[in-house]
C-alpha cells in the first residue's frame, strides 16, 4: 500500500507534496527560501533525502585517486642485458611517484598496487623479447611478458601487468631484455608504465 502523501505548509500556506519524490529537489530549494529554520530541519529529518553535500571537514568523502603515468624516449638496449627504463614524459603524477628522468618508480604510501608495463620493440625479427616489474624488496614473483617478435618489418610491443603490496619508500623498476646479439630501440611514446593504488 502506498503511503499518504506528507504535506507541509509555509506560512503562505503553500503545500509541499513530499510523496512525490521527482519534485523533492524543487520543494526543497524553494522551503529553503521561505521556511524557518525549524521547519526545514523537520523537512530533513520526515523525509531524509534532503541532504547538501558531504561534509569534507568533519570527515566525509574524501578519497583521494593515488597514481601516476610516465612514458620513455628512445632508449638502445643493449644485447642479453637487463636494462631499466628511464621515464622522462609525465601525463600525470598524484604522488612524486618519479623524479623524472629516472628509472625509480618510488612508493609514495603502503598498499596494493596495480601496475602496467609497456613497451615498444624496433623491427628486428631476431630472438627473444622481455619486460618485467622488480622491486628493491619484494623477492618476487614478478609480473613478466616473453614474446617471440614479429617479422623485422613490424615493430612489436608487449606489454605486463599485476598486483603488488609495496610499501612506502620501495622503489620499482620496469626493465626490457633483448638478444637479437646487437642494440635494439625501444621506441618513445609507445613505451610507458601506470600505476595506481588500490586501497591498503
Amino acid at each position: 500500500m502506498t503511503p499518504e502523501p506528507f504535506h507541509i505548509l509555509d506560512a503562505r500556506g503553500k503545500s509541499f507534496r513530499l510523496g512525490e519524490l521527482r519534485r523533492l529537489q524543487e520543494e526543497a530549494a524553494y522551503a529553503r527560501a521561505v521556511l524557518p529554520v525549524g521547519a526545514i530541519t523537520q523537512l530533513q529529518s520526515s523525509v531524509g533525502l534532503v541532504q547538501g553535500p558531504p561534509d569534507i571537514s568533519s570527515g566525509g568523502n574524501t578519497s583521494t585517486f593515488v597514481g601516476a603515468s610516465y612514458y620513455a624516449g628512445d632508449e638502445s638496449i643493449p644485447n642479453n642485458s637487463s636494462t631499466p627504463l628511464t621515464w622522462s614524459v609525465q601525463s600525470f603524477d598524484t604522488s612524486g611517484f618519479v623524479t623524472a628522468p629516472s628509472a625509480n618508480i618510488v612508493i609514495p604510501q603502503d598498499g596494493k598496487y596495480l601496475l602496467i608495463a609497456q613497451v615498444e620493440w624496433d623491427g628486428n625479427g631476431t630472438g627473444r623479447r622481455s619486460i618485467f616489474i622488480s622491486s628493491n624488496i619484494n623477492p618476487g614473483p614478478y609480473p613478466t611478458s616473453y614474446v617471440q617478435p614479429l617479422p623485422a618489418t613490424y615493430a612489436t610491443i608487449q606489454q605486463c601487468s599485476g598486483m603488488l603490496s609495496l610499501v612506502a619508500g620501495e622503489i620499482v623498476q620496469v626493465s626490457v631484455l633483448q638478444d637479437t646479439g646487437g642494440s635494439l630501440t625501444a621506441i618513445n611514446f609507445n613505451t610507458l608504465f601506470s600505476i595506481s593504488l588500490l586501497g591498503d
